[in-house]
């Protein structure tokens, strides 16, 4: 009985989580690089918040990043996934690790995660300080020795 009870409550549980849909939402910003306008497509939610989005985008990043030598040398393959807080002015003002590979990618996935500059999060039109989680991946083949740490 007691397992039939708490299927039950686990189940209404299910039911009443909100259910989020994302939806295109275009914006255009002028890159001091090129000296011209980029149009980037982000994601907004159904309850009208816009995610932040690193300014060169995720390639932007990667370009970015100095492979750890450990990591080089013990062919460490996979991915870290970095929670980002972004304020209003698109500064990253805290990172924190919510999946690690360790061997020296969370430290290099923290440094450039705080050189980065990002369109900020809107809601309603209005910049906003939010948290997005950011995927960085590492694979020691694509990297050159000029990229090490």
């Amino acid at each position: 009985m007691k397992i039939r009870i708490m299927f039950f409550f686990v189940f209404l549980m299910s039911c009443s989580q909100v259910q989020y849909t994302f939806t295109p939402y275009e914006t255009n910003y002028y890159d001091e690089e090129s000296g011209e306008f980029i149009k980037i497509t982000r994601s907004r939610s159904n309850d009208g918040i816009v995610m932040p989005y690193p300014i060169g985008g995720t390639t932007g990043i990667a370009k970015n990043i100095k492979y750890p030598k450990e990591a080089y040398i013990e062919k460490v393959v996979g991915r870290v996934l970095a929670v980002c807080y972004v304020d209003e002015n698109g500064v990253v003002q805290k990172v924190e690790i919510s999946d690690g590979l360790g061997y020296g990618c969370d430290k290099a996935a923290i440094e450039v995660l705080y050189k980065t500059k990002f369109l900020p999060g809107l809601k309603n039109g209005k910049p906003v300080k939010i948290k997005v989680t950011v995927p960085i991946r590492f694979n020691w083949a694509e990297k050159g020795k000029k990229d090490l740490n």
